[in-house]
């Protein structure tokens, strides 16, 4: 569920998603479960989102060429990400914030052990839901 905090904070109609298609193809293509909080926030929102707390910036699924579906591509690509693995941000300082979209958790990896780490099951994820990741993003 999208906190309502979160909800609150985009209801600029400069956030509001107008059109899904796009949307729901970028879903479909990365396999996002169509009732994830994910996959609900994106069919709600557009980005790309700032935060006051992080020094990411959240991309948009499909919005601008850098967005979530070209960045997981790449690290698919370079990384050997697996298909549940779906990149939120861009790269900041050699690291990525991951949404991983079976256990629904996020992290945080850097490409200087951390990859490997999350791709082993190693590394701990920083929030334990796409809900408390994004209540910490836009809380200020």
């Amino acid at each position: 569920m999208i906190p309502d905090a979160v909800k609150s904070y985009l209801s600029d109609p400069l956030f509001l998603r107008v059109h899904n298609k796009g949307v729901d193809d970028a879903l479909g293509y990365l396999e996002a479960h169509p009732d994830s909080d994910f996959a609900r926030f994106y069919k709600c929102f557009s980005g790309p989102f700032a935060s006051g707390k992080l020094g990411y910036e959240l991309l948009d699924l499909v919005e601008q060429s850098t967005n979530i579906v070209s960045q997981t591509n790449s690290c698919r690509e370079l990384f050997d990400f697996p298909k549940n693995f779906f990149v939120l941000t861009d790269l900041v300082g050699n690291s990525v914030l991951v949404y991983e979209a079976i256990d629904n958790k996020v992290y945080d990896v850097d490409f200087e052990g951390g990859d490997e780490l999350l791709m082993s099951g190693n590394l701990k994820p920083v929030w334990e839901s796409f809900s408390d990741f994004l209540s910490f993003f836009f809380s200020g």
